[in-house]
């Protein structure tokens, strides 16, 4: 790879994150009023989408690099560890504004910002960059 397609990708990632974190604040700070029948403020919001979103890059990053010959397993087992992690990241959140986030309120809702990764933040992406989606 050159030096100019490593910059190239470096940039879409940098973007997709930046795509997911704001798609992810949107979702949580809608769908926790609906689904979850708390009242995140926006910083929650976005904080708990930062964090989820890091955490989610760091650890199908490892996984991908430890599982480098079965990378479904690792795209399977970092989707479980998501959804497990955002589900209790999502109710410490509603801990913090001395709300209460029913269990599965908080997993409903962390499995609607993973699809919405899928389905939005890639599309999102690749109209940005003239990719065919």
């Amino acid at each position: 790879m050159t030096d100019q397609q490593i910059n190239e990708l470096a940039n879409e990632s940098i973007l997709a994150f930046i795509v997911a974190v704001a798609v992810g604040v949107a979702i949580l700070f809608t769908f926790s009023r609906w689904i979850g029948r708390i009242k995140l403020t926006l910083a929650n919001a976005f904080w708990g989408s930062a964090i989820g979103h890091l955490l989610q890059a760091l650890v199908n990053f490892g996984l991908g690099f430890t599982l480098r010959e079965h990378l479904a397993i690792a795209f399977l087992v970092g989707l479980i560890v998501m959804f497990l992690f955002q589900t209790v990241l999502f109710q410490l959140l509603a801990r913090t504004q001395d709300e209460v986030l029913l269990p599965w309120r908080a997993a409903f809702i962390a499995l609607i910002v993973i699809v919405a990764d899928f389905v939005i933040v890639s599309p999102i992406v690749g109209l940005i960059y003239g990719n065919s989606v």
